[in-house]
């Protein structure tokens, strides 16, 4: 007898089912910071950030004209916000000191930081910032610890990561495209599993 496969999507958006024509709620889209899995964008990677969160940046940083250095702004901003959460943690003081930078203090490493927030697990962002604010190298040297971390980390595939980047494209394109209705994202999912010779008609009766 074979054995059925599940797929569990923690935390999936909501939808309201209403027969055959239920619509998915893109307001319930896990996270701004998702890859915009556009079909027609160029083969690579895919970008965390939305297109509304990049334009967002592109707002706030008008003098930064390359897509590359909104990139870098992007990711910036992004470990700031991972490793300044907690205003009474100041383990990550040496790359930010958010109470210092408010009083208009150069307390922040930004080249550092950059890098960091390429790491897309929190957890291990801390980890490695942790480590830097130890060794306390020099820019050259602490973006060379975190890409030869990150480089270790891209040959590893695993279930969350691949879930994870599923559940983004998917929220990418109902942010853009809010009327899709369940039975549509099923249908899709179902073509998708298919191509990878996967039965998912099993898991969605």
């Amino acid at each position: 007898m074979r054995k059925r496969n599940t797929i569990t999507l923690a935390d999936a958006p909501a939808t309201a089912r209403t027969g055959g024509t239920s619509t998915v709620s893109a307001s319930a889209a896990i996270s701004e910071t998702v890859a915009d899995n556009h079909p027609n964008t160029k083969r690579g990677r895919p970008q965390r950030f939305t297109k509304a969160s990049m334009d967002c940046f592109r707002g706030l940083f008008p003098e930064t004209k390359s897509q590359r250095g909104i990139m870098d702004m992007a990711y910036r901003i992004e470990a700031i916000r991972v490793l300044t959460k907690d205003d009474k943690d100041d383990r990550f003081h040496w790359l930010v000191d958010k109470a210092a930078c408010i009083r208009g203090e150069d307390a922040w490493k930004p080249t550092i930081l950059t890098e960091l927030g390429r790491i897309e697990d929190e957890q291990v962002m801390k980890e490695i910032a942790l480590r830097i604010c130890e060794l306390k190298p020099r820019n050259k040297e602490a973006v060379a610890i975190i890409r030869r971390y990150r480089s270790k980390d891209q040959g590893e595939g695993n279930c969350p990561a691949i879930t994870n980047c599923i559940i983004g494209a998917v929220n990418a394109y109902l942010q853009r495209h809010p009327a899709t209705t369940f039975l549509q994202l099923k249908t899709a999912l179902i073509n998708v599993a298919g191509a990878y010779d996967v039965d998912l008609n099993e898991v969605f009766q």
